[in-house]
């Protein structure tokens, strides 16, 4: 069976080139982005008012815990994107539909086990989410919304992944950053009301819902080839064996990168969850949307890795740990020393972990950046096996240690273990990376020494400077901030990169500013 839309005309446009799209894919990212963050920073301190710490922390929780079982569908959607993505160069409208059929088949077989394990996380609720037997029924019916959203968004979310794969993200500008503020809006009304953290799930769900549907006509429109075929049996077979490793993939990196919440708040309790994600707000404000920018380009790396441009792709890891490493040092140094006044204004409490914490957010928002950019590289080139072994055993290991030395010094033990754990995975992913490509992991590191010894200065200037720092007032925190990211951007870009590096920020933020107007040039038969 074939479902699909009519051919495109001859007289579309000519596609836009690798660079343009990845900057049209920047730019809708950092509209996403700043709408996420607004909605967060307005929304934060609104749902720990009407729930208190203890609801907010189970609330976190519950997100974390829908994060592991969604790896449970064995990933069928990121296998589709990834799978799109290496093949852009191949003009096969039918193997593309055939793999799109491949994900919504093991879909339909995954959803009912989905559902099941599910189930089970709803009955176990109070064995690993300590709250008051007043609230378990909200958290119970919090973790049901939640589970029964996460097996209906993955069909909905075929539309997003098509256009990922394709590297058109673009042509949906808007509609995520859209969809986050309508649910902002929708929980605080639904706060507001009463109807707490059943209310607060639901209105999470509602606006990603309402916007999947306007990405599917945005797809059906943007991609000529948009629908499905019956996937022979050996290409089932293949689909599957690889949506298998993107999923235990996925397993290996939740266990480096997303355990301390739920860790701490299995061992110390929802409140203390929810103190430490306070104390990292705005180190997640800030990583996961450069993250996501990060990822905006993945599309283009998968198009090079299919077509084996390594040096290409070589230049583009260098580029972005580079990137990461300047934007994390300004980051760092300026959230190390206001974090814990702008946590007392936005917050109007005082909601701190510490200045250790802190310094150590810093670092491992570092690492973290870094381990992104090779992970979307290693997955560009379809190596998953062999990282996913690698992460297993690191997180492993720091899951085991940070656990035991949580207890007896907190926080800040988890977050130097998840450390520990990003470099030693930063350092195979890059030396399987490095082999494929043709490059030297020494010589790698040695490129990046500069800005990472700048990094650590200024962030320890920063540790050194935070209890001399006090503002008391909106104002004069931006007002401060806007100082210290000045400060810290100049030595930054003048200490800590050399001048090829310099020019090669500049050319990206232009490449990015110009593609605000490409629609346009596009028109006019430009590109």
């Amino acid at each position: 069976m074939t479902v699909a839309n009519p051919a495109m005309t001859s007289t579309e446009p000519a596609a836009p080139t690798l660079t343009r799209r990845a900057s049209l894919s920047f730019v809708n990212s950092l509209f996403t982005q700043v709408a996420a963050v607004a909605t967060m920073f307005i929304v934060t301190p609104i749902i720990i008012r009407n729930l208190g710490l203890t609801l907010y922390g189970a609330w976190l929780m519950i997100q974390q815990t829908i994060g592991y079982l969604s790896i449970g569908d064995l990933r069928p959607m990121s296998t589709l994107k990834f799978s799109i993505a290496v093949r852009q160069h191949v003009e096969d409208p039918a193997e593309k539909r055939r793999l799109l059929g491949a994900a919504l088949r093991l879909w339909a077989y995954t959803f009912p086990v989905l559902l099941l394990i599910g189930a089970v996380l709803v009955w176990q609720v109070p064995s690993f989410i300590h709250v008051s037997p007043a609230a378990i029924t909200a958290v119970r019916v919090a973790m049901t919304v939640a589970v029964v959203n996460l097996a209906i968004d993955r069909v909905l979310a075929v539309p997003s992944n098509v256009l990922v794969g394709m590297n058109i993200e673009y042509r949906a500008m808007g509609v995520n950053a859209a969809s986050s503020i309508l649910s902002g809006v929708l929980t605080v009304i639904a706060l507001r009301l009463g109807y707490g953290l059943p209310g607060l799930a639901l209105a999470t769900i509602t606006g990603p819902f309402l916007f999947s549907v306007v990405q599917f006509f945005i797809a059906r429109r943007a991609v000529h080839w948009f629908g499905y075929e019956r996937p022979a049996p050996g290409e089932m077979k293949e689909f599957t064996i690889l949506s298998g490793w993107i999923s235990l993939a996925a397993i290996a990196s939740g266990l480096v990168t997303g355990m301390d919440i739920f860790l701490l708040g299995v061992l110390l309790g929802p409140a203390v969850a929810a103190v430490y994600a306070t104390t990292g707000a705005a180190y997640r404000v800030l990583q996961n949307p450069l993250g996501e920018i990060l990822g905006s380009g993945s599309a283009g790396i998968s198009a090079l890795c299919g077509q084996q441009d390594w040096p290409r792709v070589r230049r583009l890891r260098t580029e972005m740990h580079t990137v990461s490493i300047a934007l994390m040092s300004v980051a760092g140094f300026v959230i190390t020393i206001v974090n814990r006044d702008f946590i007392r204004i936005w917050m109007k409490r005082e909601i701190y972990a510490g200045t250790a914490v802190t310094v150590l957010l810093a670092g491992l928002g570092l690492v973290t950046l870094l381990y992104r950019a090779d992970r979307i590289i290693a997955a560009s080139m379809m190596e998953f096996r062999a990282q996913t072994v690698a992460m297993t055993l690191s997180g492993s290991i720091t899951l085991v240690c940070g656990a035991i030395s949580a207890k007896f010094i907190g926080p800040a033990a988890i977050v130097f273990w998840l450390i520990v754990s990003h470099i030693v995975i930063i350092i195979y992913i890059g030396n399987l990376i490095a082999k494929r490509t043709g490059s030297s992991l020494a010589l790698h590191a040695m490129s990046l020494a500069r800005p990472l010894m700048t990094a650590v200065a200024l962030f320890t200037v920063a540790a050194i400077a935070e209890p001399y720092v006090h503002v008391s007032g909106w104002l004069q925190l931006i007002g401060v901030s806007a100082v210290l990211s000045v400060a810290a951007l100049l030595v930054t870009a003048f200490v800590g990169l050399d001048a090829s590096m310099r020019a090669m920020l500049a050319s990206r933020i232009g490449h990015a500013l110009a593609a605000v107007g490409v629609r346009r040039r596009r028109q006019e038969g430009n590109l």
